[in-house]
């Protein structure tokens, strides 16, 4: 399967996205491959288009970069940012390859597919099917596509929902959600002092209709 003209074609554009990502940002080719725990000729190799990236390295540096996973498919750029993830990152890509290689097993089996039926779908080895299942070998994002088209499930059925790429990840949309909104409104939730305001807010936008409705006639009533 990774022979495919297709493949080989997505692995080009994704290598790309890559090298526009970090170039934006102003990051280094050594810079990357130590995320990653890899050379940085091994690295370049991804932005060359020669080899094949998995999710969860991918995951890793969207969270390096700054920029949400969305940019590898439709190439939206960000402004340079400092980097949000502090972890482990070889552990935190190891852990994720063996949650993906998981899900893969239980869309397989749910399915009713032994894995040499699935493998002859996809194309590939049940050897290496089997490594990808126990985490043991990443999956190329081009190939995990594919994997979830044969599945008939989303690829984002594959991503991160919890850990520390999520955890980065969520908070760099926080972070992009109040730098959006209007200065003024950036200043007063800054400042501690309105914090008992921001507070009350917060409640006000928790209570029911009918709720904040007797409330306001209620202060309608003291201010009339």
């Amino acid at each position: 399967m990774s022979d495919k003209p297709e493949l080989a074609v997505r692995n080009k554009i994704l290598g790309l996205l890559l090298r526009d990502a970090r170039e934006s940002t102003g990051r280094t080719l050594r810079e990357c491959g130590d995320l990653l725990g890899i050379s940085s000729a091994g690295y370049a190799r991804y932005e060359q288009g020669i080899k094949a990236i998995s999710l969860p390295e991918l995951e890793t540096l969207a969270v390096f970069f700054r920029v949400p996973l969305s940019h590898f498919w439709d190439g939206e750029l960000l402004r340079n940012q400092k980097t949000g993830l502090d972890q482990d990152t070889k552990a935190v890509i190891g852990l994720r390859q063996k949650i993906i290689g998981a899900k893969i097993r239980k869309a397989r089996t749910d399915k009713g597919w032994s894995q040499f039926e699935m493998s002859d779908k996809l194309g590939i080895a049940s050897s290496r099917l089997r490594k990808y299942e126990l985490g043991k070998r990443p999956v190329p994002l081009a190939e995990l596509e594919f994997v979830a088209e044969v599945l008939e499930l989303p690829l984002s059925h594959f991503m991160t929902e919890v850990g520390p790429v999520r955890d980065a990840l969520a908070d760099q949309q926080d972070r992009e959600s109040f730098s959006g909104l209007p200065d003024d409104i950036q200043a007063f939730v800054s400042d501690d002092t309105n914090a008992p305001y921001v507070r009350l807010a917060m409640k006000l936008a928790d209570m029911p209709t009918q709720r904040l409705r007797q409330i306001a006639e209620d202060l309608l009533e003291i201010t009339l």
